[in-house]
C-alpha cells in the first residue's frame, strides 16, 4: 500500500527495542472490532520483520525516520499532515488498546476537536494493574484545555486522538526548530490553548510500566530523576512561555531554580524541601514556588 485506503488511521511508532512488544501490539489491532482504519508505522532506526507484518489484517504504510523519540515524533506529525487523514489516532507500540478503542475515539472525533482515553495502569515487573486510572480524577465526558494539564500531564501518544484540522490549523505552533525534551506535553498543551478534548473512560489503553521505564506514574522519587524532571518541566514552560502568561512565569520559576541549583552539593532533604510531590500524572512533581502563580 503506498497511499491511505481509508480516511481514519491509528498511527504508531517503533525503535530497536520494539520487537518483544510487536506480538501483543498487533493483537490488539487486529482486534479492534472498528476495522476501517489504516494502521501507519513510523520506525526510529528499526526494520519490522516480515513475519510480524504478514500477521496484520488492516492494511499499513510504515515510513523510516532517524532521530530522537520527540524529533521523530515532530517528524511524524509533518508525514501526517502531508497523507491528509481526517481522524488520527495514536497509540504507543508498548501499550496494549482494548478491543473498543478504534470505535469509541473514532466516533468521538465526529463532534470533538480532541479525544483522551483512561488508561489501566500495568506494573510490569509487580505484576500490578490499577484500572482506570485517570478516572480517579477526570470524569467521563469531561472537557479539558490546557489548564488541565499546565503543571503535569496526562495525555500521551498512547491515549490520545485527534481531529486532522486541528493539526493542521496549528501547524507553524507545532513544528518548531526547537530542542523539545517531551513532545506529547508540548503538542497537546499547543493544540488544547484553542480547542476543548473530551475526556472518555468507555475505552483504556494499557499503560505498561516497566522497572526501567524514565517516565513512570508516579514519577521516580531518585534524586537524579527528579532532577531530570524539574530540567523537562523547564523546557516545556520556555517552549509554551509565549503562548500564555502564566507559562512565562512558570519558566522563570523553573530557570531561578536551576540557575541557583549545585547538583553536587545539594543534600536531598533539602532538595525535596523546595518540593510538591504529587503522584498523579506524568511529570506530576512540582515546586512549592509554583503555589504563588
Amino acid at each position: 500500500m503506498t497511499s491511505l485506503t481509508e480516511e481514519n488511521i491509528i498511527v504508531t511508532f517503533c525503535y530497536p527495542a520494539s520487537t518483544k512488544h510487536l506480538k501483543k501490539f498487533i493483537f490488539s489491532i487486529n482486534s479492534q472490532k472498528y476495522k476501517k482504519f489504516n494502521l501507519i508505522f513510523f520506525t526510529n532506526n528499526y526494520s519490522i520483520e516480515n513475519k510480524y507484518l504478514n500477521k496484520i489484517t488492516n492494511k499499513y504504510l510504515i515510513y523510516k525516520l532517524n532521530g530522537s523519540p520527540s524529533l521523530v515524533r515532530q517528524m511524524a506529525i509533518k508525514k501526517i499532515l502531508n497523507l491528509k487523514p481526517k481522524k488520527i489516532c495514536f497509540a504507543d507500540l508498548d501499550d496494549n488498546m482494548d478491543k473498543e478503542r478504534a470505535l469509541v475515539v473514532f466516533k468521538l472525533l465526529n463532534k470533538n476537536a480532541i479525544v483522551v482515553n483512561d488508561i489501566n495502569l500495568h506494573y510490569v515487573w509487580k505484576k500490578k494493574f490499577s484500572k482506570r486510572y485517570f478516572s480517579n480524577y477526570l470524569k467521563n465526558n469531561q472537557k479539558l484545555n490546557y489548564r488541565n494539564i499546565l503543571n503535569s500531564n496526562f495525555i500521551g501518544f498512547t491515549n490520545s486522538a485527534v481531529r486532522f484540522e486541528v493539526l493542521k490549523q496549528n501547524k507553524n505552533k507545532i513544528l518548531i526548530n526547537k530542542k523539545i525534551r517531551v513532545y506529547d506535553w508540548f503538542l497537546w498543551s499547543i493544540l488544547t490553548i484553542k480547542n476543548n478534548a473530551i475526556f472518555t473512560n468507555r475505552t483504556v489503553t494499557q499503560y505498561n510500566i516497566f522497572k526501567n521505564s524514565k517516565n513512570k506514574i508516579p514519577p521516580s522519587k531518585y534524586f537524579k530523576s527528579i532532577y531530570n524532571l524539574i530540567v523537562v518541566k523547564k523546557n516545556h514552560y520556555d517552549l509554551m512561555s509565549s503562548e500564555k502568561k502564566v507559562y512565562k512565569v512558570k519558566n522563570l520559576i523553573y530557570k531561578n531554580f536551576l540557575d541557583n541549583f549545585n547538583f553536587r552539593n545539594k543534600k536531598q532533604n533539602n532538595f525535596n524541601s523546595k518540593l510538591n510531590f504529587n503522584d498523579n500524572f506524568w511529570w506530576s512533581i512540582c515546586l512549592k514556588d509554583e503555589n504563588k502563580t
